[in-house]
């Protein structure tokens, strides 16, 4: 079952989470969005951040972030579609 997370996590877990909401921010502003949804739950052992936008444009993510991700064995997913952009973001919640 998914809850809202108000854990705190390992500092590098959080600043990766900080960094990646804030790069969705600005590409979802770029892309001229007007809304932008965040959400955290921890789910089987991970903190899983969804940000969802309204831009008609497609999403994206650079390759330093997505790097980044991987190195703390997380997983980072973007989409595009008719509804918005889409970032997925999911990093081991254990320190």
């Amino acid at each position: 079952m998914d809850s809202p997370t108000l854990n705190r996590y390992d500092g590098v877990v959080e600043s990766t989470a900080y960094l990646v909401v804030v790069a969705a921010l600005a590409d979802a502003r770029d892309r001229s969005a007007r809304r932008l949804a965040v959400s955290a739950v921890e789910r089987d052992g991970l903190l899983v951040i969804r940000l969802d936008d309204d831009s008609s444009r497609p999403a994206h993510a650079s390759a330093g972030l997505a790097d980044q991700v991987a190195a703390l064995s997380g997983r980072l997913r973007v989409e595009s579609g008719g509804d918005g952009g889409h970032v997925v973001m999911e990093l081991p919640c254990a320190s």
